[in-house]
């Protein structure tokens, strides 16, 4: 079995690696050319259910990148209002 996978999101790309874990040939297909074009500002948030998920699918490798690039939580909210100064 070859599965094709519809983007390159933290969903496809999670399939692929527990599709390649799982010994099942898989191909991930992204519109975008490179990396840095389908990106429009924002981040993704990850729960903690969702990143233990992540810790069981992903290589050690992956995971610890991806420990290493998460926001870390502010402990400071700023709120601003019209009159604000």
């Amino acid at each position: 079995m070859h599965v094709i996978i519809i983007g390159a999101g933290t969903g496809g790309l999670a399939l692929a690696h527990g599709l390649k874990r799982a010994g099942i040939s898989c191909a991930v297909f992204e519109r975008d050319r490179t990396r840095g074009d389908g990106l429009q500002g924002y981040r993704v948030g990850i729960d903690p259910d969702g990143s233990r998920a992540l810790s069981r699918l992903l290589p050690p490798e992956l995971f610890a990148t991806f420990v290493a690039t998460c926001a870390r939580t502010g402990d400071r909210f700023t709120m601003f209002t019209k009159s604000s100064r």
